[in-house]
């Protein structure tokens, strides 16, 4: 059951890739290349929070999807046993709508690491990412990153910054 609802995301994620926003088929230029940003997020006894580095890998009008990678740490506990530790988030975000408010959906994986203290040994250090919310991003894709999300982790924010490198001009000689 769980490989249906997978191969069906993964299908809507190629379908809503191949649109755009009024039949462009452009890339946007406008939009940024990068983006850094520090998340959180917690519900109950799961938890987690990221510094993360983030690459447009595309972007249409309607349409972006980026690359994030980052470091930060998780907790997982009940009342008698705990686990924590270190851990790399690596996802995909796929932002949709136009101008600065937009839907995101980030899917990826948690590599995570016990600590010592963990009393919880039967754990899989592999958690999914799986989060859906709201983001704000100015359309001119400079500056100010906002999120709120639900997801695997609980319920989170995340607040960052939005750059892009210049291109690197040529010597014509």
């Amino acid at each position: 059951m769980r490989h249906i609802h997978l191969c069906t995301v993964i299908a809507l994620l190629l379908f809503m890739s191949s649109l755009t926003g009024k039949g462009q088929r452009e890339p946007d230029k406008t939009f940024p290349q990068h983006g850094l940003h520090l998340s959180g997020a917690t519900v109950k006894f799961v938890g987690m929070y990221s510094v993360s580095y983030e690459y447009t890998l595309l972007g249409t009008e309607f349409y972006k999807m980026n690359l994030s990678a980052g470091a930060g740490g998780w907790y997982l506990t009940d009342i008698l046993e705990t686990a924590s530790g270190y851990s790399i988030p690596v996802s995909v975000s796929n932002l949709l709508g136009n101008g600065s408010n937009r839907f995101e959906f980030d899917i990826g994986v948690r590599y995570t690491f016990f600590n010592e203290r963990s009393t919880k040994t039967d754990l899989s250090p592999v958690y999914p990412v799986i989060n859906f919310g709201y983001r704000y991003q100015k359309q001119s894709g400079k500056g100010l990153i906002f999120k709120a999300f639900i997801g695997a982790s609980g319920i989170g924010i995340g607040i960052g910054k939005a750059f892009r490198t210049k291109p690197v001009k040529k010597d014509k000689r």
